[in-house]
């Protein structure tokens, strides 16, 4: 069957675009020919795969799968990590591949290979994919990754699952009473807070955010235990990562309100603990673990932004005032609690800078002491 015909006159893009095309389909038709027998399938493409994706340490392991999906000619893929064992991949239509539904079980088979090579780097083990093509409207590749019962997981995985708190620290200490910033926080924040935003402003983006949220999850499960002999997401293994963070983010907020904790004060002790937690985590594989932009502007002043209304429950037009700003306090006192250990040297939070109805951005000031 003719796939194409291979021209030097084109660029080089144009070159590797279709070097790609030739790649995918010939796999198709490979997949077609033994969609009755996958066992087989699986074994000659997936370790074909794993060799051509060999995603290096320095960077995010979701960012660098997207952009293979995305150079195999897949539009929006999306990565997401929902449990400890299990992620989730959205893959968009492809430019390269034969979509059609009687297509269906060729295509299946293809994309399982695919995502169980990624799947490999993603879980850092192992992983079981299943496949779900969607042709309503555009063609969507809705993949769940599981890890497989029994496998090894790999030490990295197995550093990020066990941030325990040292029992003799001060985290097992009250901190002063203090006024609670609001009155009460009853109010459903599951869909408005963004939880990349409890970090990413002041953190390398280089670091994979996935290993970033279990860390920050262990770090709030053992402030929750500690304090408040309470775990909010024990029994709950089917939650969603972001729903976990959420839970515990706002299980703290309220518990500390009740208590008459200052939210920022707690928000900076569990900054200081996640920032021990990354530093341990990647020292061998990253560095530093702070924004570049942070480091090279070596100024006593620290200005970061965050998208608007991400940390609160806020609506558009509404006024930003101290009374419901409970979990956004929750977020600055985390990033002072993670520049403080990580940069050696004490930061405090002094300023706010609310955006306008026009802005899509509040500015946050942090002072060097």
């Amino acid at each position: 069957m003719v796939m194409g015909v291979w021209s030097r006159s084109g660029s080089d893009k144009a070159q590797a675009s279709q070097t790609i095309r030739i790649l995918l389909r010939s796999i198709q038709y490979l997949a077609d020919d033994l969609a009755n027998d996958e066992q087989k399938f699986m074994k000659i493409v997936v370790p074909v795969i794993r060799s051509l994706f060999n995603p290096i340490s320095t960077a995010s392991i979701n960012e660098q799968s997207q952009q293979f999906f995305d150079a195999m000619g897949w539009k929006n893929s999306q990565i997401q990590v929902v449990t400890k064992d299990k992620s989730q991949i959205i893959l968009g239509s492809n430019r390269y591949l034969d979509q059609t539904e009687q297509s269906v079980k060729g295509l299946t088979l293809l994309v399982k290979s695919l995502c169980k090579a990624i799947g490999y780097h993603i879980m850092n083990s192992d992983v079981d994919p299943l496949v779900v093509i969607d042709f309503s409207n555009s063609v969507t590749y809705n993949v769940e990754i599981k890890l497989i019962s029994g496998s090894d997981i790999s030490s990295s995985a197995k550093k990020t699952s066990s941030i325990k708190i040292p029992s003799n620290t001060t985290i097992r200490e009250k901190p002063p009473a203090i006024k609670p910033t609001v009155e009460s926080v009853a109010v459903d924040i599951s869909t408005k807070i963004a939880i990349d935003q409890l970090f990413l402003p002041v953190i390398n983006s280089k670091l994979p955010l996935s290993r970033c949220f279990l860390l920050l999850q262990d770090v709030m499960e053992e402030f929750s235990i500690s304090w408040y002999s309470n775990n909010p997401i024990e029994g709950k293994e089917g939650m969603s990562q972001r729903d976990v963070i959420v839970s515990l983010v706002q299980f703290l907020v309220e518990k500390s309100i009740e208590a008459s904790r200052d939210v920022k004060i707690v928000g900076n002790q569990v900054g200081r603990f996640f920032a021990q937690a990354m530093i341990e985590s990647f020292k061998e594989d990253f560095g530093e673990i702070i924004s570049d932009e942070i480091l090279e502007s070596n100024t006593q002043v620290v200005i970061r932004d965050i998208k608007a209304m991400s940390l609160c429950t806020l609506s558009p037009g509404d006024k930003c005032v101290p009374a419901n700003r409970s979990y956004c306090d929750f977020a600055m006192g985390i990033y002072e609690g993670v520049l403080s250990a990580a940069l050696d040297a004490q930061y405090e939070f002094s300023s706010y800078f609310s955006a306008t109805r026009r802005d899509r951005y509040c500015l946050m000031e942090f002072h060097k002491k």
